[in-house]
């Protein structure tokens, strides 16, 4: 006497397209990662090109620097700060940075000066930015491989 039976296939595919889908996922996190740093440096670089109406003023060689206020992104002086800022990004992270040796005490300030930030200012105010960026990349990663 034969047995009745069901066999139930398919788990190969189904675990194929399950890896297509999570890297179609992966490569949406990582593009949403670029553009998000891409928007945070912009905006960094952008309000140290502002200038910022301090009251103090410093000469340099033959050129006189206004001091930013405290709290104010830094006044552009030599462009060396603004060269600086890059962006590197990997699988799980983006950084924005700034690589120029005064570049730390701009942003947190020091015992003899109030900070003026230009990287955090930048990340906050692109916050909600960041977030519809990476739900809208992830909602395309998904679109394509529903």
């Amino acid at each position: 006497m034969i047995s009745p039976k069901v066999v139930i296939t398919g788990v190969s595919e189904v675990q194929k397209q399950f890896e297509k889908a999570v890297k179609e996922e992966v490569k949406a996190l990582k593009n949403a990662l670029k553009l998000s740093a891409a928007l945070v440096a912009a905006d960094a670089v952008k309000s140290i090109g502002e200038v910022s109406k301090g009251d103090k003023k410093v000469k340099r060689g033959k050129k006189w620097h206004t001091i930013s206020k405290e709290g104010d992104a830094p006044n552009r002086d030599r462009g060396r700060l603004l060269e600086s800022i890059n962006i590197k990004v990997n699988d799980t992270s983006a950084e924005v940075r700034a690589n120029v040796n005064y570049a730390a005490a701009l942003e947190k300030g020091t015992k003899k000066m109030k900070a003026r930030p230009f990287l955090e200012p930048a990340l906050e105010k692109n916050r909600k930015k960041i977030n519809d960026i990476f739900g809208k990349e992830i909602n395309m990663a998904v679109a394509i491989d529903g």
